[in-house]
Parts: structure tokens; C-alpha cells; sequence
């Protein structure tokens, strides 16, 4: 019964802060800030026990928002850089695909990785591409879990919406960049 008074209220806490998050969309706001806020409030949604952003940068990978995230999850996941083989972050990234493990085992990424994850007390994973406004991967969204265990429907949904968020606040993010180099030309 704990349980699920928990889950309920996590539940809903999560449906008030994507409101939140939504209503800011259409309000200038600090981008790298409201993007942390959005890491956040999905790894308590999904009761994670770490949440990275990872964006496509040049020809390597970086961690653009965390929650939690220990610093060696964050070495680990960019020093993989785009290498498909070397993180869940750039497997979903390269491949332009999601990935769901219950088993850290089973992600398609090198040893040497699921040890050091292991080693972190990391048993599931959950990684989500973020698609700019043509569709292409531009990063992904990974949770990271210490208790095994697949996405539920809202889980899934709810990783869709957070990474659609994400993609709106870095096109507007990077159109309001280009907006003010503009201006410094003009």
C-alpha cells in the first residue's frame, strides 16, 4: 500500500512539473537550467537512480544536463563519444533507436562498460534518442536504474514527452542563438 501511495505521488508530482516545464516553452528561460529541471523531474518520475542528456557535439558526445549522476557515469559516457559500442547514450545516439534493459547485461555495448556500470551499482537502462526538427538524432536521454526492471506504458510515454521537451528547448535554444548572431551583424 506504501507503494503505491509513493508511486501515486510521484505520479503526479511529475504531471505538475511538465505543466510547469510546457508553460516555460513559451517564455524565454534559461535553457540550460530548464534542461537540468527536466533530467530531474523525469529520473523522480521514473524513481532513477541517475539521468543523463547527452548531446552530439562535433565528433564526441557530452553530458548537456544530469541528475545525479556520479562523475564517473559522466567520464564514462563521454569518453565513449560516439563510438555505438562504448555507452548506452551513443548506442541510442548512433543507431537513432531506444534501448530498454531490465539486465545491464544485455545492453549492446562492450565489457569493459557494463563493468564499469556494474561497478557503479547500475542495473537497468533505459536510453531514448532526442530527434531535432528534421528527425535526426541529435542525443539521447538514459536512465539509469539500481533495481531491475523494465518501462512501464507511462514510463515510455513519459521518457517520449521528456525528450520531445528536450528537443524544443534546444531548437529554441539554438534559434535564438542564431537570432542574436544575426543581429550582431546587422
Amino acid at each position: 500500500a506504501f507503494q503505491d501511495i509513493d508511486d501515486r505521488t510521484r505520479r503526479r508530482n511529475y504531471r505538475e512539473a511538465m505543466l510547469q516545464l510546457l508553460q516555460k516553452a513559451f517564455r524565454h528561460v534559461d535553457t540550460e537550467a530548464t534542461l537540468r529541471e527536466l533530467v530531474r523531474v523525469h529520473a523522480e518520475r521514473a524513481n532513477a537512480f541517475a539521468s543523463l542528456l547527452t548531446i552530439k557535439q562535433d565528433d564526441g558526445l557530452i553530458v548537456r544536463a544530469d541528475h545525479d549522476a556520479p562523475d564517473e557515469l559522466i567520464r564514462l559516457t563521454e569518453e565513449a563519444g560516439v563510438d555505438r559500442n562504448a555507452s548506452p547514450s551513443a548506442f541510442a545516439l548512433v543507431n537513432e533507436t531506444s534501448i530498454f534493459v531490465d539486465c545491464i547485461e544485455k545492453l549492446p555495448i562492450d565489457e569493459r562498460c557494463r563493468k564499469r556500470l556494474s561497478d557503479l551499482s547500475i542495473t537497468s537502462c533505459w536510453s531514448y534518442p532526442v530527434r531535432n526538427r528534421e528527425g535526426g538524432s541529435i542525443g539521447s536521454l538514459t536512465v539509469y536504474l539500481s533495481d531491475s526492471r523494465m518501462p512501464d506504458d507511462e514510463e515510455l510515454e513519459a521518457l517520449e514527452q521528456a525528450s520531445y521537451l528536450t528537443s524544443v528547448f534546444m531548437d529554441r535554444s539554438d534559434l535564438l542563438d542564431e537570432n542574436y548572431r544575426l543581429s550582431q551583424v546587422a
